[in-house]
């Protein structure tokens, strides 16, 4: 394993810990039965009229999103999923206490799980996260700036 980058969000610094490939693997195939159609979805629309999805079009996207989320799995698989993510990341050099680091800030924890999504699938995903990044779904882009390796 080795550690790609930093990533910048807000006042932190997160360094992200590439996972090995057969837990990399895994993982990806649980995020994809969470979110593989509204991925997709996401993809097509971003692609539309220079990448700029309008609100009715991220309304749906996000819809798609929670319906996906609430059909293909319980809360405690999408739980274990978000904290496998999040288990790749240090903030500030020191590992995260899940529970009170993103306590109140769930905003801030999915721009936290976006940025290790990026750094772990950037060679499989990158175009399609920089879409989605671009389009406004995820809000204000996060301040993510890479500082570190991101090659293999």
């Amino acid at each position: 394993m080795s550690t790609p980058g930093t990533k910048q969000i807000g006042p932190h610094s997160y360094s992200i810990t590439m996972m090995g490939a057969s837990q990399s693997l895994k993982l990806l195939t649980k995020i994809t039965k969470i979110v593989g159609e509204p991925m997709a979805m996401g993809m097509a629309l971003a692609t539309k009229e220079g990448g700029k999805m309008t609100g009715k079009e991220q309304t749906q996207l996000l819809g798609g999103a929670v319906r996906a989320l609430v059909e293909r799995l319980d809360e405690d698989e999408v739980l274990k999923t978000i904290k496998d993510l999040v288990d790749t990341a240090e903030c500030d050099g020191k590992k995260i206490i899940f529970e009170t680091h993103f306590q109140g800030k769930i905003g801030h924890l999915f721009k936290v799980i976006f940025a290790v999504l990026e750094v772990q699938y950037s060679d499989f995903l990158g175009e399609a996260l920089s879409m989605v990044e671009g389009s406004g779904l995820m809000g204000t882009a996060p301040s993510s700036t890479e500082t570190g390796e991101s090659g293999a």
